[in-house]
């Protein structure tokens, strides 16, 4: 996934910040069984009633690379991605930075209510992203 890295890169450099965290498993015995744990609880997030869904606090990454044989795992709080937002080099002609390959906006990010963001998967990598 070279085209994701650049997102992990700076989702990573972000997590340097407080209140950030970042996990790496290099040798991951069950990517299955991570995944969909993580996915179950994208599940329960968006299966709250209007009445005990909040406004999302942070935004939740969960990859796995077949041919890095890794699962990364990463939690920024939203204060520190916008902050990020705001100073990133990599912003287009209208001040919005894109995720990639995947169409989203760093912008569209931050106006999104809590549950998935992303989900994508190939033969190589799966990823999730939600807000948390």
């Amino acid at each position: 996934m070279r085209s994701g890295t650049a997102a992990i890169a700076a989702l990573v450099l972000t997590a340097l910040l407080p209140g950030c965290y970042v996990w790496v498993d290099r040798e991951p015995r069950d990517p299955e069984r991570s995944y969909n744990r993580a996915l179950a609880r994208i599940h329960v997030i968006e299966a709250r009633s209007d009445g005990e869904k909040h406004s999302p606090h942070s935004v939740k990454l969960w990859l796995y690379e077949k041919d890095e044989d890794r699962v990364v795992k990463a939690s920024v709080p939203l204060w520190a991605l916008r902050i990020a937002a705001r100073h990133a080099d990599d912003a287009d002609e209208e001040g919005q930075r894109d995720l990639d390959r995947f169409g989203i906006t760093i912008d569209e990010l931050l106006d999104r209510p809590e549950g998935l963001v992303l989900q994508a998967w190939s033969e190589d990598e799966r990823v999730l992203i939600w807000l948390d």
